[in-house]
């Protein structure tokens, strides 16, 4: 694996990320860290701000870290000089990179977050952005990107067409099991594009892990420790609240 391709991702994504986490903190300063409901103050661990303040933190550290790792290994003076052709016209890898991340980001905010289960729509989220630049792989990237871009058009056009509350209303999981379904196809999608092109399916397997376990830990240290509401509770959340509630209160 050529080390200066993969600090130049680094190095894209690593903006993005501070940035990112830089809109999700200013948004989250906006929200009450206290409050008072009937006359009773309600504490700062269960404002709906802190979670939005923590993941924003941690993407901006996280970020600046990346950030220093890839300057240092030459990530981004390779971004500005590595070319590609697309159709006859010169485009920067880094611009390509940069689309898919502000793809990914933008669908996440604006698409997944209010109308998908928070669990489904990180997992999706990670399994993308990850699997799309770990590997290595302009195949993977195509694919993913195509399957991540319609699925995110539609769900955009049902919520702008009024079509979204109608199915809703049918069936209130229909779409987190729709996402579910997506995530699934992008997972098999990656898998097979690895066998074929000879990438290390290993890679694979990591990102597909790190896409469950983040969420896994997440969702349910804010949902329960800290009391702190998800975005959109949906399949997932539900079923996880109903398994904790059944424990604390069995027998």
């Amino acid at each position: 694996m050529d080390k200066i391709k993969i600090r130049k991702a680094d190095f894209i994504a690593s903006l993005l990320l501070v940035a990112f986490g830089i809109f999700v903190v200013v948004e989250s300063t906006k929200m009450p860290l206290k409050a008072s409901y009937g006359g009773v103050d309600s504490h700062w661990y269960v404002s709906p701000a802190l979670f939005p303040l923590f993941v924003g933190s941690m993407l901006i550290v996280l970020g600046l870290v990346l950030t220093g790792v890839a300057i240092k290994d030459g990530g981004m003076k390779a971004l500005f000089t590595d070319k590609r052709e697309h159709k006859g016209i010169a485009i920067t890898v880094g611009a390509v990179r940069t689309l898919t991340v502000a793809l990914a980001i933008g669908s996440f905010i604006y698409v997944f977050v209010p109308r998908i289960d928070f669990f489904v729509s990180i997992s999706t989220f990670l399994f993308f952005l990850t699997t799309v630049f770990y590997p290595e792989s302009d195949l993977i990237r195509k694919r993913l990107t195509n399957i991540f871009l319609i699925e995110s058009a539609v769900f955009l056009l049902l919520a702008l067409t009024g079509l979204w509350e109608k199915v809703y209303g049918l069936y209130v999981y229909t779409f987190d099991i729709l996402a579910i379904l997506t995530f699934t196809a992008m997972v098999i999608t990656a898998f097979r594009t690895a066998k074929s092109e000879g990438v290390d399916k290993g890679k694979i397997r990591t990102t597909f892990w790190l896409a469950l376990i983040v969420p896994a830990f997440l969702c349910p240290v804010f949902r329960y420790p800290l009391r702190t509401p998800l975005p959109h509770e949906g399949l997932i959340i539900d079923y996880m609240n109903l398994v904790v509630f059944r424990i604390r209160y069995k027998g």
